[in-house]
């Protein structure tokens, strides 16, 4: 096989990851057990300042959260241009 078709073949698994992150990341709201949502709310309801804002930590969780998502987008891009150049 090629090098080509293995970077294709990359670029597509990490577009299907860059998905099932994009649904996780946009979706945490409510837990499926009592457990999650006290973890949820403990991490939503206890506010600090952080550079003159109030913040939770569930703010940088998100922020982290859309920041990998770019993240994996870009290798995909990346990854799927790759194939177009030479290869020696």
């Amino acid at each position: 096989m090629k090098a080509k078709l293995f970077l294709r073949i990359a670029s597509v698994i990490i577009f299907l990851h860059a998905i099932g992150h994009f649904m996780g990341v946009a979706t945490v709201t409510m837990g499926e057990t009592d457990e999650e949502n006290m973890v949820i709310h403990a991490m939503t309801d206890h506010r600090f300042p952080v550079l003159g804002r109030e913040h939770s930590f569930a703010d940088f969780l998100q922020g982290f959260g859309w920041a990998g998502e770019v993240f994996l987008l870009l290798t995909v891009y990346l990854l799927w241009f790759t194939k177009n150049m030479k290869l020696h």
